[in-house]
């Protein structure tokens, strides 16, 4: 499949990983389909998630457990139920990353809002997690940049 974006221009993109979010995005209600795409390094743990159906939308993702050691959440039955996620169905556990005016070092992770991607069934949501160890505005790299 062929697709315009803002980001990356004309690209091609495998029907597999494209996800459909049901609800749609928080701020984002009538966007549904996503496509996961990885540019660059294949080890990189980042991965940008690129509208199907808006071509200037596109989030970077980050594995929050490849980032961050402590990070442990579980989807509930309901959030499970509306992805199709059946008991043993691999699900991947996604994080939005925000760029303050393109500054890597001053990065930051949404980890109270993490994205849900059913592998099997290509649904996806995104849940609030009720935990105040996480925020909404994690950094991704320690202070100094490192």
């Amino acid at each position: 499949m062929q697709l315009q974006t803002k980001r990356f221009g004309q690209i091609t993109i495998d029907p597999e990983l494209i996800f459909t979010f049901p609800d749609g995005l928080p701020g984002f209600p009538v966007e549904h389909r996503f496509a996961l795409l990885r540019i660059g390094l294949d080890d990189t743990p980042f991965i940008w998630m690129q509208s199907i159906g808006n071509p200037d939308l596109c989030f970077l993702l980050v594995d929050p457990q490849a980032a961050f050691n402590h990070y442990a959440v579980a989807i509930s039955d309901t959030e499970a139920e509306q992805i199709q996620c059946a008991q043993g169905v691999e699900v991947q556990v996604l994080c939005i990353v925000s760029v303050p005016n393109g500054d890597l070092h001053q990065a930051t992770v949404n980890l109270k809002a993490p994205l849900w991607f059913n592998t099997e069934s290509r649904l996806a949501l995104q849940s609030i997690i009720d935990n105040d160890a996480y925020s909404i505005r994690h950094p991704l790299f320690a202070k100094g940049g490192e």
